[in-house]
């Protein structure tokens, strides 16, 4: 059922990033994070509790600890040539328990590239209708 759901979305051509960016800014979350169905779905069933995500440069790692983020699905389509990434849903919100990356000079996390970190999550609580209204 899930799955034929999706499909119905990706057909109506919804796009759920600009609710989940102002949920976002409401509620003060760290960001927000689009990734793939099979991802989402192994996070959401407990399956997988880690993601590596790039960091921008302006962030200190030492920052995400604590923090909580929207993790929604997503899926890629091509917009007049050029692939947009859409999210498929609301999300649900993770809390970040654990965050490993390389320290230039002092540690290095074998085989995580520089600007990477790789963050350990818990689900919190799906983003409802509830809570936007």
């Amino acid at each position: 059922m899930k799955k034929l759901k999706r499909t119905i979305q990706k057909k109506m051509n919804v796009d759920y990033s600009a609710m989940i960016s102002e949920i976002q800014s409401h509620f003060g979350y760290y960001q927000s994070l689009l990734v793939d169905e099979k991802t989402y779905d192994e996070l959401s069933l407990g399956l997988r509790f880690s993601l590596i995500i790039q960091l921008p440069e302006s962030i200190d790692p030492e920052d995400l600890w604590g923090k909580e983020l929207i993790i929604a699905p997503s899926y890629i389509k091509d917009i007049h040539g050029k692939p947009e990434t859409r999210a498929l849903g609301h999300g649900t919100i993770f809390h970040i328990n654990d965050v490993v990356y390389n320290k230039p000079n002092q540690y290095e996390v074998e085989g995580l590239k520089y600007g990477y970190a790789l963050i350990e999550v818990d689900e919190v609580h799906p983003v409802t209708e509830s809570i936007i209204k």
